[in-house]
């Protein structure tokens, strides 16, 4: 009987690890093309009290990610082709070998996990070149506003006024340029700035009639019995 208890043991210690390898690969198999590749951003207050915090989210190598007709992600390379405007202090982010994109999505991930940041007051202002045009900008899940007739060697660069962003307090955060593209090169260089307070997280109060609270206060009651018996037996 102890061999069988053992053998059935063993095939249902066998079926869970297949369950839990067939979850893994399954997995694997759905994420790469969503991974993220790049570090990102990470926001952080000075004070708990900090006011017209900014960062810098401009375009940069190994910060910020590219990816060409929906493929997957992978860490932007800096590159600026000759017959492209340069846009201090970003620097372009490109290609001018490979295959010959489309569509080039460029983005960077920010964490604003910090329990000191005020959500709420997250604003951002850009100005960017491109070859050849954007077709949107958006942070998560908002728009924004772009032009589609700047390009790599426009007069100027489009400048974007301070516009409301929607942070989330996780690392999860996306800030994403769409671009279309007529052939190599390609490439994106923009100057971006997101500003956002900071304020000390909001303690909940207890509730009076909270179990664990209602337990705590019968605690003190009990610890003050006993202190109280112990001063009587002592006189």
């Amino acid at each position: 009987m102890m061999v069988t208890l053992a053998c059935r043991l063993s095939r249902t210690g066998a079926r869970a690890l297949g369950w839990m390898m067939t979850a893994a690969a399954l997995y694997s198999m759905g994420t790469p093309a969503n991974a993220q590749t790049a570090p990102g951003v990470t926001l952080a207050c000075p004070s708990p009290t900090s006011s017209g915090v900014t960062a810098n989210l401009s375009t940069a190598a190994g910060t910020w990610e590219t990816s060409g007709d929906g493929g997957a992600w992978v860490s932007a390379a800096a590159y600026q082709h000759p017959a492209w405007t340069s846009t201090p202090p970003a620097i372009w982010i490109g290609a001018v070998t490979g295959t010959s994109f489309t569509a080039v999505d460029y983005r960077v991930m920010v964490n604003a996990a910090d329990p000191y940041i005020d959500l709420a007051s997250a604003t951002v202002t850009y100005n960017y070149r491109v070859d050849n045009t954007v077709s949107g900008v958006t942070f998560n899940s908002a728009a924004l506003t772009s032009s589609p007739s700047t390009t790599y060697n426009s007069a100027s660069p489009y400048s974007s006024a301070s516009q409301s962003v929607p942070l989330t307090r996780d690392a999860n955060n996306v800030l994403t340029f769409h671009t279309t593209n007529a052939g190599n090169p390609w490439g994106l260089v923009a100057n971006v700035t997101l500003t956002y307070n900071c304020v000390p997280p909001v303690v909940a109060p207890v509730p009076a009639d909270a179990p664990w609270a209602l337990l705590s206060l019968s605690g003190l009651m009990l610890a003050a019995v006993g202190f109280a018996a112990r001063r009587r037996r002592r006189h």
